[in-house]
């Protein structure tokens, strides 16, 4: 129950960061700065915890590499998200964001050999057709906007399968992991930062803001990291569908979009999806004692 709860929160937590990220940027720090800027505080953060708690940060060399990679492809999946925002609402580019649940389920399935359930397909079903409904709802769009927010899927796709497969890391404390990893964003983030280059003016508002982001940020990370540990892969992406809803919500009463009734009917559809993913997930857990050798 614990790893639902840790998914829970972070999905909270990733669907409010959108909007308060998209506030900082509306008031003159560019989307590769921002992401360069709290790469930074959360290394500092989680090396601060680190120490602070005498955790071990020395990792192999296999270790680090897996860390890295896993850090370019959050960042780069933070990336491609926030320039969405430019040209889509924050919370139609967080639906569309959000087919990553289903591209991760057929990568488990296709490549790890994990078993599909009539419970899942119906989740995969009921998650695109609630996806495309939230999306139609919103009428304000750009094909530029969509095809950054549909990429920012793939790359967190994998991020979140090579969480799960990477077992090598779960020996880690969560701390040493979260340090690692943001050095692997930090990289991608300077490097985003060299090829566009943009002006950036700063205010007591929005370094707030930007400090916000970067706890939220954290705390979402933290969280759904330990709920893949303790759910897997597929579940923790079906299960984070609270985050489009959450973001949303939240992108709605800020900006004040105009939603229509297929908006509110997808948001049901996306709600039974997540149903599905924990009645499958109930039923695997009660078939194991079946295959137990005596």
């Amino acid at each position: 129950m614990s790893g639902y709860f840790f998914v829970f929160f972070s999905a909270v937590l990733y669907g409010i960061e959108p909007t308060v990220l998209e506030m900082a940027v509306e008031r003159g720090i560019p989307v590769e700065t921002a992401s360069l800027m709290m790469s930074v505080l959360m290394i500092a953060g989680f090396g601060a915890v680190g120490l602070a708690s005498r955790a071990r940060l020395r990792v192999t060399r296999g270790q680090l590499g897996r860390l890295l990679l896993l850090g370019m492809l959050s960042a780069g999946t933070s990336i491609l998200l926030a320039s969405s925002y430019a040209y889509i609402p924050v919370g139609c580019a967080t639906v569309i964001h959000f087919l990553y649940p289903t591209l991760t389920c057929l990568v488990m399935l296709i490549f790890f050999g994990a078993r599909l359930t009539v419970l899942r397909v119906l989740a995969m079903v009921f998650s695109l057709a609630g996806l495309v409904l939230v999306t139609g709802g919103v009428r304000k769009g750009s094909p530029v906007g969509v095809l950054l927010a549909l990429c920012s899927s793939f790359t967190f796709a994998g991020y979140t399968v090579l969480t799960d497969r990477f077992s090598s890391l779960g020996a880690l404390p969560t701390t040493v992991r979260m340090l690692y990893i943001n050095v692997g964003c930090l990289i991608m983030s300077g490097t985003a930062l060299l090829l566009n280059p943009q002006p950036a003016s700063f205010s007591g508002e929005s370094a707030l803001l930007l400090l916000a982001a970067t706890a939220m940020i954290a705390g979402a990370m933290t969280c759904f990291v330990r709920g893949i540990d303790r759910i897997g892969a597929t579940s923790a992406a079906f299960f984070s569908l609270f985050e489009p809803l959450t973001s949303m919500v939240v992108s709605t009463v800020v900006y004040h979009y105009s939603l229509g009734p297929g908006t509110l009917l997808g948001c049901c559809l996306v709600l039974a999806a997540v149903l599905f993913v924990a009645l499958s997930d109930r039923e695997e857990q009660r078939r194991q004692p079946e295959h137990r050798p005596a």
